[in-house]
């Protein structure tokens, strides 16, 4: 039980995402990651796309954010131009959706990646079972 304003006990409840019966949005945020091989961590890696496996909840926003602080800067969104995943049978309960990352004319280049996932603002679970970020090394 949690006490709001001193008068009103309030009761978590798992599987919802209500705070005093008005919905929030759930997020998923990860640490920063290198897209540089392990043997070369000083060069830079090119992200490509980013796909996520989910139920039939699908994000409702996808952003990333190359070589900064996840803390102080805002994230990029690479929602717009998602779609099924080209590679990957749809199942009837488990979705892969493709994020291509070009934004700009061009695929974001750096050494870290940051990832923000968003869902809509229901009261409602979700499942997100894998992400794979795809990426190339660029430099020597």
């Amino acid at each position: 039980m949690i006490a709001r304003g001193g008068t009103k006990a309030l009761k978590m409840t798992t599987g919802t995402y209500l705070d005093d019966i008005t919905p929030y949005a759930a997020s998923v945020g990860t640490n920063m990651y290198r897209l540089t091989p392990d043997e070369n961590p000083g060069w830079k890696g090119q992200l490509d796309w980013l796909e996520i496996k989910t139920d039939t909840a699908v994000p409702s926003d996808v952003l990333l954010l190359v070589d900064d602080d996840p803390f102080v800067v805002p994230f990029t969104s690479i929602f717009a131009g998602n779609e099924p995943s080209p590679d990957i049978r749809q199942g009837q309960n488990l979705l892969t959706t493709r994020y291509p990352t070009e934004f700009a004319g061009q695929n974001p280049q750096g050494q870290m990646v940051s990832l923000q996932i968003v869902w809509p603002t229901v009261a409602t679970n979700f499942h997100m079972y894998q992400t794979v970020v795809a990426f190339e090394p660029v430099g020597e």
